[in-house]
């Protein structure tokens, strides 16, 4: 049975968390497939599988380990990640997923409203050619990637039903700003992708892509669900249970106050 967190979900109200959101997506080495049952058993709402540079052998890879993935039991929601739309090679990676498709789509360099459209247009025509339901695949958009990007945030609200995450990548934003991930740009498109997710009623995932000790991995996490994150990825397992510990239904407490951290989706006082 796949991870419901995810496809299926049913919207949320505007600015409300929904407690099928994604909390936690596990970006995939490029052979997964030793580490297949550890993977697909170890507690991730959702797994990535980062194509955009990948040769033969690593679609091989990829196909078997979709293929896997389908046939199990219980199992976390399947993205791939073939890279941006304008790319060269992105009808032929969705071609090749043909015999294993994946729950979804992480589309690169998401242009707003336009970039959706036009993978969701291309999705209708992957699943008519291999007998899918229309709409079966989802799309997580990687938004604000460039200066450009952060202008068209506002226009995912209602775009599309296939529509399920958008997701702040800092350091494409940042290479592409020429400055540190951490510089006030940077910081001010992480607020606008949270807002924007807000508005279009799905989750907001930050991907964290960098090593770290424990304890400093730990306050990162309760700083993006302080900030309004709904979920994070990450490319170590042992960062999951972590990250579905904070942002659960009861975050862990803040190591600053050892008090609750507070977070979106937590009750509000009625008072």
């Amino acid at each position: 049975m796949v991870n419901s967190r995810l496809m299926g979900r049913s919207p949320s109200r505007e600015g409300e968390a929904d407690e099928d959101d994604l909390r936690s997506c596990l970006i995939l080495p490029e052979d997964p497939l030793p580490q297949a049952q550890e993977i697909l058993s170890g507690g991730a709402d959702a797994v990535m599988l980062d194509l955009r540079a990948a040769d033969a052998a690593a679609w091989r890879n990829a196909i078997s380990f979709l293929r896997l993935a389908r046939s199990a039991k219980r199992r976390p929601a399947t993205y791939v990640r073939p890279g941006p739309l304008d790319g060269g090679g992105f009808d032929a990676a969705l071609s090749r997923l043909g015999g294993a498709p994946p729950d979804g789509i992480f589309l690169d360099s998401a242009e707003g409203a336009a970039g959706v459209q036009r993978l969701g247009a291309k999705l209708a025509v992957f699943e008519a050619e291999n007998g899918l339901a229309d709409g079966a695949t989802a799309i997580a958009a990687i938004a604000a990637q460039s200066p450009a990007a952060v202008f068209l945030l506002g226009g995912y609200a209602g775009c599309s039903r296939r529509l399920e995450v958008l997701a702040f990548d800092p350091s494409a934003l940042a290479r592409a700003l020429a400055v540190d991930p951490a510089s006030p740009p940077v910081a001010t498109a992480r607020s606008l992708t949270i807002l924007a997710a807000a508005a279009a009623g799905v989750p907001a995932i930050e991907i964290f892509c960098e090593g770290g000790d424990h304890e400093a991995g730990r306050e990162r996490l309760l700083a993006a669900r302080r900030d309004g994150f709904t979920g994070a990825a990450t490319r170590r397992p042992k960062d999951i249970p972590i990250i579905n510990e904070t942002f659960g239904p009861a975050p862990p407490a803040d190591p600053s106050t050892n008090r609750p951290n507070p977070g979106h989706s937590l009750p509000h006082d009625a008072s």
